[in-house]
């Protein structure tokens, strides 16, 4: 299975984020936009983010937005 054909199931917990894949659960995140853009980074890389990772493709995800 690819990763991009992953089913993920994102709940709240708490008030932290998480999202289920059939390898398990990932998070805690600070809220449901940050355990979505995890996704998409381990989409895009392969590999999953650390936090440093995570906020700076976060940054850089309004200027991925306006270019397509």
């Amino acid at each position: 299975m690819t990763p991009t054909a992953r089913y993920y199931s994102y709940f709240s917990e708490r008030g932290r984020w998480f999202f289920r894949t059939h390898d398990g659960v990932m998070g805690p995140f600070h809220d449901e936009r940050e355990a979505q853009m995890a996704v998409l980074y381990f989409q895009q890389r392969l590999k999953w983010p650390n936090a440093r990772q995570l906020h700076e493709f976060m940054d850089a995800a309004p200027a991925r937005a306006a270019r397509a």
